[in-house]
């Protein structure tokens, strides 16, 4: 009873040339899509969180340079970044 009912009903799904394999094929390329984007952005993340510790060393030197911090700050500063 159970059978006709679930290949008529799951049989759509299990056609590789029908519409359901279509479907199978749009869901694993957006499936692999995702992971390798999802990939892209931990990488990229990492690599602007390692960016921003040098750009804050070259604001603090700049703040040093134009007499915004005394030595004793920009000592205490630079040890609290490179930390």
């Amino acid at each position: 009873m159970w059978g006709s009912y679930c290949n008529n009903l799951f049989g759509f799904w299990r056609n590789p040339f029908g519409l359901g394999g279509i479907f199978m094929f749009i869901f694993w390329f957006l499936l692999f899509g995702l992971l390798i984007f999802a990939v892209y952005l931990i990488i990229n993340k990492s690599k602007v969180v390692s960016g921003s510790k040098e750009n804050a060393l070259d604001i603090l030197k700049k703040r040093y340079a134009a007499g915004e911090i005394g030595k004793e700050e920009y000592e205490e500063k630079k040890k609290e970044i490179i930390q």
